[in-house]
């Protein structure tokens, strides 16, 4: 929901108020929640789990789960820098998505949505694997589309909606496959 509300939220925002105002408004509603979760929450009964942090690190030693990671890290990291850059993209290739941004912005966050959800589906089918290697695959040829389509407005309109889709379909894989990867471990 962050991404359909929150970000053509941001746009109105920002055009309202600078910045240092929505620093110092982000500043006290942390402080209010930090009152909030003080006196507020209860305390924990029974036990908490001893963390051993050389024993989660040993995981890394097993292959599969730091590819898995690995290629986690990767979808992410292009996925958040590719969502930060969208509104530059799209506005300085075709000025005239401007007005329309905000709404672009919500369709983005729905294909966001809708990835996820398709993405779920689609690994209960076919296994998270070959989900995985569906959306990569699917990921290299929307590159492709991008860099071939790029001139022309809509197919690049299209190409955006896309990319953010299939990043939440695959991104969405890497979960299953860890958990596997650990309980194979532990056997």
């Amino acid at each position: 929901m962050a991404h359909v509300v929150g970000v053509p939220l941001t746009r109105v925002i920002l055009a309202a108020v600078d910045w240092r105002t929505i620093f110092w408004v982000l500043d006290a509603i942390m402080v209010l929640s930090l009152v909030y979760f003080h006196f507020c929450l209860p305390e924990s009964e029974g036990e908490s789990a001893e963390l051993n942090l050389a024993r989660e690190l040993k995981l890394f030693r097993d292959g599969r789960v730091f590819s898995v990671i690995a290629y986690m890290l990767i979808i992410c990291v292009g996925y958040g820098s590719f969502l930060n850059y969208i509104v530059p993209y799209l506005v300085i290739l075709f000025p005239s998505f401007e007005p329309s941004m905000s709404i672009i912005l919500v369709m983005v966050g729905l294909a966001g949505f809708v990835g996820n959800l398709i993405g779920g589906h689609v690994g209960d089918m076919i296994g998270s694997k070959r989900a995985m290697l569906l959306g990569a695959a699917v990921q290299v040829a929307l590159m492709v589309f991008g860099l071939v389509f790029q001139p022309f407005k809509w197919p690049t309109l299209v190409f955006v909606i896309l990319s953010i889709m299939i990043s939440w379909f695959t991104a969405l894989q890497a979960t299953p496959e860890l958990q596997r990867s650990q309980t194979t471990r532990a056997l």
